[in-house]
């Protein structure tokens, strides 16, 4: 089972200079969805969810995935 990296996502939002509006303006998703990934626990995103933030960071997908096992 893998599921988000929130640090790394958040790290990275932050590296870029981006706020949370920021990132989900350019990802093309919510604000309430990159607030969840980066805040809760347990939230599992869908892969294209998790390819458009990727790519608004400019990292590959696998780089937002912790792997639990």
């Amino acid at each position: 089972m893998a599921r988000v990296n929130r640090k790394r996502m958040h790290d990275l939002r932050i590296e870029k200079g981006y706020t949370q509006e920021e990132l989900a303006r350019t990802a093309d998703v919510t604000l309430r969805r990159v607030q969840d990934l980066e805040k809760k626990s347990g939230t599992n995103p869908t892969l294209d969810t998790l390819s458009r933030i990727a790519r608004a960071l400019g990292v590959p997908t696998a780089e937002l995935i912790l792997d639990t096992e």
